[in-house]
């Protein structure tokens, strides 16, 4: 999520991965907060390339 500002910016033509589940770290993110950071992502890429 730390690049979401740049995707706005630059149209990146392939998928991408949201990010909002981070498998590297213990902490499991709460299906709220998922549902969220999604929906930020959503607002600068096309659902379809998520």
């Amino acid at each position: 999520m730390e690049l979401l500002d740049a995707f706005a910016v630059f149209k990146f033509p392939n998928e991408i991965g949201s990010g909002v589940y981070d498998i590297h770290s213990p902490r499991v993110p709460s299906k709220d907060e998922m549902v969220l950071l999604l929906g930020k992502a959503k607002s600068v890429t096309p659902a379809g390339q998520l």
